[in-house]
């Protein structure tokens, strides 16, 4: 039986954390300044992958943190199945 799935797509401009409950997760870093998203820099126009394996689901707590005066526009794009 095929899966059913949903992209859902957040604009994050401040520092906050994010619950993944997802396969897949993107993120875009379309601003101009820098962000970190588990302690792992994310400079501007570049990004990041943490996708899943077959039937999993990724339930990691993701901090996002953007410098004092950081000019960062994160996008998160999460791919979310339909139970």
């Amino acid at each position: 039986m095929k899966k059913k799935y949903i992209w859902e797509t957040l604009t994050v401009t401040e520092s906050q954390t994010i619950t993944s409950d997802c396969a897949d997760i993107y993120f875009w870093n379309i601003g101009s300044g820098l962000v970190f998203i588990n302690g792992v820099p994310l400079a501007s126009k570049e990004s990041m992958t943490d996708g899943a394996w077959g039937d999993e689901i990724n339930v990691t707590l993701y901090q996002i943190l953007f410098p004092a005066g950081s000019k960062a526009v994160l996008v998160v794009k999460r791919k979310k199945y339909s139970f």
